[in-house]
């Protein structure tokens, strides 16, 4: 369970404990009912999608596996919407005038139908007429379902929107139709070795968001590609590292990536962007870090330093020498951040491992939600070492403390998960029960029986 699913457990636990106090069990016949929680109707998703204007429905933004589609699709098109109409209560079908083709046999000024699905009622439909788009199109599935929209005559020429109707993009920009068109038709072997390498590293720096993610992801999982990349193929890449126009998520994956393989004018980029005032110092002090003489013994000492909790949380993890030990110690008790607190939790942990149990499992306590959550999950991962520390805190520490550690027992493995089946069984505290209960897959009962 990552850090925020955790911390959203321990929100339903709070939520738990307070069902346990405000539900005050079946009121004697006649009376009126008690609760300190007044419910109020809500309307259905479906009748709210109904009622709601148009433009309060949010827009479907497609931009889904769009290389991925395409590797398998029978064409990639680029066009005009027209006669959109629905088939049956799902299904939709339109026109597409083709002005650009990137894959496949069709001509300009050819249109072709076009099908897909609307199942959700609670944002606006996909495609509307004089929409410009660009399709990834599949050939029409065999169920019989799809075949049931479109009569006879015209199945073999439908085409369907690929990603389950997502492989779409809304009025497609010119940089990135050119990528694309030169991309697409590659063979495998060029896609796979340096042209095509190449091409994703522009796509990162150039093409629409949801492409330039797709494209930097496909380079994070083949990383022998990227070693293939040289200085002129590193440039896009770095690029869209410094870019202020691309995402923050994004500058950090192209940097990273860049570092984690060395590629030339990496080192300056990272030092460009580790200056105060950028929004991504705390991934160039990482990059600098991995860097081959990127980042001096001292420097290191002066980030745990730093005004920015972010960049004093990349510091902890950079610590080394006899009094780093120490150091993580008085961090993960003193400073004032959240973050820098659970880094220097979790970076003990991983150079300690069960040795470190009796520093950090102070932070289940911590008042932050984030700091328990993460905390337990790092504590949970050591395994047995970690259940029997974890009971005293469930029998003798504060509830936030106890729920936290639930948390953690159940990531310890067989022992923790039987100690946990007794808990939920037995424990003293009905919070705990409950919550015991809710880690082991119980629903939570409304009322105390």
């Amino acid at each position: 369970m990552r850090t925020a699913a955790a911390a959203a457990v321990l929100g339903i636990a709070a939520a738990v404990a307070v069902v346990l106090v405000t539900s005050r069990g079946p009121e004697p016949r006649g009376s009126e009912p008690v609760s300190e929680v007044t419910a109020l109707p809500v309307a259905s998703p479906a009748v709210a999608a109904a009622t709601a204007p148009e433009r309060q429905r949010p827009a479907a933004t497609g931009g889904v596996a769009i290389l991925d589609s395409a590797a398998r699709a029978q064409a990639v098109l680029v066009g005009v919407v027209s006669d959109v109409a629905s088939t049956d209560l799902h299904g939709r079908r339109a026109l597409l005038r083709i002005d650009r083709m990137l894959l496949g046999g069709f001509k300009l000024g050819d249109t072709v139908t076009i099908g897909w699905e609307e199942l959700s009622t609670t944002r606006q439909p996909r495609f509307a007429n004089e929409q410009r788009v660009l399709l990834v199109l599949d050939a029409l599935p065999t169920q019989s379902l799809w075949r049931s929209r479109f009569a006879a005559t015209e199945r073999a020429a439908v085409l369907v929107v690929a990603a389950g109707g997502e492989a779409f993009l809304s009025e497609p920009g010119g940089p990135t139709l050119d990528l694309l068109e030169h991309y697409l038709p590659m063979t495998a072997s060029a896609r796979a070795g340096i042209p095509g390498t190449r091409k994703l590293a522009e796509m990162v720096a150039g093409a629409h968001p949801a492409v330039a993610r797709e494209a930097l992801a496909i380079l994070e999982r083949e990383p022998a590609r990227v070693d293939l990349l040289d200085a002129d193929g590193a440039v896009p890449l770095l690029a869209a590292a410094r870019s202020s126009e691309r995402d923050l998520e994004l500058r950090r994956g192209a940097l990273r990536l860049a570092a984690d393989h060395d590629l030339p004018g990496t080192l300056a980029t990272a030092r460009t962007l580790s200056e105060p005032g950028s929004p991504i110092r705390a991934e160039a002090y990482r990059a600098l870090a991995a860097l081959p003489d990127g980042l001096p013994p001292e420097r290191v000492e002066s980030l745990v330093a730093e005004v920015d909790p972010e960049v004093r949380s990349v510091g902890v993890s950079l610590l080394r020498g006899d009094a780093a030990r120490a150091r993580l110690v008085l961090l993960l008790h003193a400073d004032p951040a959240p973050a820098v607190r659970l880094a220097a939790g979790r970076e003990l942990l991983a150079r300690d491992g069960a040795g470190a149990i009796a520093d950090v499992i102070g932070l289940l306590d911590d008042p932050d939600d984030a700091v328990r959550s993460g905390s337990a999950e790092s504590i949970g991962a050591i395994g047995d070492p970690a259940v029997a520390p974890l009971r005293t805190v469930i029998d003798g520490g504060s509830e936030r403390a106890a729920l936290a550690a639930v948390l953690a027992l159940a990531r310890t493995g067989r022992k923790g998960g039987a100690m946990l089946t007794a808990i939920a069984a037995s424990h003293e505290r009905e919070s705990v029960r409950a919550f015991a209960g809710l880690a082991l897959g119980e629903a939570p009962s409304s009322h105390k029986h």
